[in-house]
């Protein structure tokens, strides 16, 4: 009879114990399914606003983050330690061009030619050290401000952790 009790909780009503059973394991998996799409969805807005920060530090961690986000059960605090893995590097003037590359991507087609020509001349200008990162965050801040786009705008390599 406790089992009846337990099963009408869940909406049912039976006298088979394996059914009930049955049951209870379905809702605990479906526990498990609603963590796991949680810990997904948590680690999906991680990585879109972190993505272009680990760019600019390690391409390897990025590959690595990427490879291990179509994993079928993932968490976010691995997703945060890599990241943190990533920020710890010193400067790669290569690693950040090859990130503020793939940010112009989202201009390439609204930009103006003289604004296709000033970023470029800032990325040369910034390999070859005589421009700082700052001044290509500045560059795409701008950008933005004429060509919104709200993927861009939560980069954590653009705005920091502003939110």
């Amino acid at each position: 009879m406790a089992y009846i009790l337990k099963i009408w909780e869940l909406g049912y009503v039976t006298n088979d114990l394996n059914e009930v059973k049955r049951i209870q394991n379905e809702k605990s998996a479906g526990k498990e399914s609603m963590k796991d799409l949680n810990q997904m969805s948590q680690c999906q807005t991680l990585w879109a606003r972190n993505k272009y920060l680990v760019l600019s530090h390690s391409s390897n961690i990025y590959l690595e983050i990427r490879q291990y986000l179509k994993s079928e059960s993932v968490e976010v605090a691995h997703v945060q330690a890599l990241i943190e893995q990533a920020v710890s590097l010193p400067e790669n003037r290569g690693q950040v061009c090859n990130a503020f590359q793939h940010i112009w991507g989202y201009f390439k087609k609204k930009a103006s030619p003289a604004e296709k020509d000033n970023f470029m001349l800032l990325l040369l200008r910034y390999q070859s050290s005589q421009a700082e990162q700052k001044d290509l965050v500045t560059a795409v801040k701008d950008l933005l401000l004429k060509y919104p786009n709200p993927y861009l705008q939560k980069s954590t390599l653009l705005f920091g952790d502003e939110e």
